[in-house]
């Protein structure tokens, strides 16, 4: 049951990411691959 929250919670965060403004989905974008270059560059 608790994989099934998250799960449900995921959905719901990724739902509200997709009805944000294209400006806060770059950002997002951005701040994604700032990290993930960080974590490669360890």
């Amino acid at each position: 049951m608790p994989i099934a929250n998250l799960a449900t919670d995921l959905g719901r965060l990724v739902g509200l990411m997709q009805q944000g403004r294209i400006s806060i989905y770059l950002l997002y974008s951005f701040l994604t691959l700032v990290v993930t270059l960080l974590v490669v560059m360890r």
